[in-house]
Formats: structure tokens, C-alpha cells, sequence
């Protein structure tokens, strides 16, 4: 349940102020991020931002695995 997100979760991301937690991510997970900017603002179609190519890399390396 919920102690379990909290106990396997790292902060990697704070707000510019450090008051509050902009990005988290789970340990040993392939790729799981939660972020709470809006990285799609910031993507093109020719240059997408760092967590969606991260992802799309990701989901092609587990597709590899199996």
C-alpha cells in the first residue's frame, strides 16, 4: 500500500524555493517518475523532452528483455 511508495521512493526533484517535492521516483523500478511540472510544454516534435524519451527507452529495452 501507501508505506510501501513511501518507503521505496526517492525525491529527485524540488521546487526552485526547496519547499516542495517536484519529482519522485520509485526504487527498482524500470521506469516509473511522477513529476508535477509539465514536461509537454516543453517538447517538440522533433525534440522531445528528456522524460519521454527516457520512457520510450525504457519501454523498448523491457520489450527486448522478453
Amino acid at each position: 500500500g501507501s508505506e510501501m511508495c513511501i518507503r521505496d521512493r526517492d525525491i529527485v526533484g524540488l521546487s526552485p524555493d526547496g519547499n516542495y517535492v517536484e519529482v519522485v521516483e520509485i526504487k527498482d523500478h524500470p521506469y516509473f517518475i511522477a513529476c508535477q511540472y509539465h514536461p509537454e510544454f516543453k517538447s517538440r516534435p522533433i525534440k522531445p523532452h528528456p522524460l519521454f524519451t527516457g520512457w520510450v527507452k525504457a519501454a523498448l529495452k523491457k520489450r527486448k528483455e522478453k
